[in-house]
């Protein structure tokens, strides 16, 4: 008693069921399919990144998760990995990094005739390194480890 009764929802396209409050329609995943066995990550990155280096060894690592390709929109995105890049600075030298993540799999929310993009929310954590390139291999493992517990029922 007290919660919103939930109505189990199918998510098109990857075959999820999540529960949805109030009769929503979400459709996840992008229009088209993937080639089999491989899977598109929309890659986010924002914070203390100036140069933009952490964000481009965050995709190439990405990038390089064997059976991931990595997508610029996230209409053609399976799965997306949101991250947060935090500089930690010692005086003005820089002593490491720390990284905010989520991951989640993009929807779209098409209930009270309109459509929105929406998401549901995965995993969610933090890496701290201290140097940018081994942050971005941390968190390319994550997503390995957390796209091969999608696949396995």
């Amino acid at each position: 008693m007290g919660r919103p009764a939930a109505i189990w929802t199918y998510c098109r396209h990857l075959g999820q069921v999540v529960p949805v409050v109030g009769g929503q329609l979400l459709t996840c995943g992008p229009a088209t399919p993937s080639q089999a066995g491989r899977i598109r990550v929309l890659v986010t990155v924002a914070g203390d990144d100036p140069q933009g280096q952490r964000a481009t060894e965050t995709r190439q690592a990405v990038g390089g998760v064997s059976g991931v390709e990595v997508v610029d929109a996230v209409t053609n995105a399976d799965r997306a990995l949101h991250v947060v890049i935090q500089e930690q600075t010692l005086g003005k030298r820089t002593i490491g990094y720390t990284a905010s993540y989520v991951t989640a799999t993009p929807c779209v929310d098409e209930s009270g005739g309109k459509k929105t993009d929406t998401e549901i929310k995965g995993q969610l954590g933090t890496y701290t390194q201290p140097k940018g390139s081994d942050l971005a291999r941390d968190l390319a493992g994550m997503l390995d480890k957390d796209l091969r517990s999608a696949q396995t029922p």
